[in-house]
């Protein structure tokens, strides 16, 4: 992969759309680190240093129910990291939206089904802006992995300029979100 060095991947999505798997796969593919906590204060500070290569994940929204719940404008953060001079692709998870509105009442909203619908429609207008911005986007569908598996995860890959044959073992997490599984 070329500039590693001054390059941040940024995977940002609607929560429960497989952001941390796909964040930790092109970690290990990329070998750069990738940190959620350190990630933290980049919104309105600090900034990774020029130099150092990063896989960066920030959901829409961002937070646990114990603190705020954040959303952040994408298109701004990634102009303002390409203006301190990183390369920045910016990658959008995309999961069928009923099952992650089911997955975010469950993982994220404590089972407040109002909220998990207000959340997934205002991360859908995020993911229209990011994706009408000039910024380098790749939208990459959970459910195409889960049935291509490795064959679509190269295609990532390939957009990204790295070379791994690596994929993880994968198993379908919306298997529990259907009235009757295959």
């Amino acid at each position: 992969m070329s500039d590693d060095h001054s390059r941040i991947i940024l995977v940002t999505g609607p929560e429960s759309a497989g952001n941390r798997l796909l964040t930790a796969t092109i970690s290990k593919a990329t070998g750069l680190e990738h940190d959620d906590a350190a990630f933290e204060g980049w919104i309105e500070g600090g900034r990774p240093a020029k130099g150092r290569g990063f896989v960066a994940l920030r959901t829409m929204p961002h937070g646990g129910l114990a603190g705020e719940r954040l959303f952040y404008d994408a298109v701004k953060f990634g102009r303002q990291l390409q203006d301190e001079g990183h390369r920045v692709d910016v990658i959008i998870p995309i999961r069928d939206r009923t099952v992650s509105i089911l997955s975010k009442a469950r993982e994220h909203t404590e089972g407040d089904m109002a909220r998990a619908m207000q959340e997934m429609d205002t991360a859908a207008d995020q993911v229209r802006h990011i994706i009408n911005s000039e910024l380098r986007v790749f939208l990459f569908s959970y459910e195409s992995w889960m049935y291509l598996g490795q064959a679509y995860l190269v295609q990532l890959y390939k957009w990204l300029g790295i070379y791994s044959a690596w994929s993880p073992t994968l198993s379908d997490g919306n298997v529990k979100y259907m009235r009757e599984p295959i």
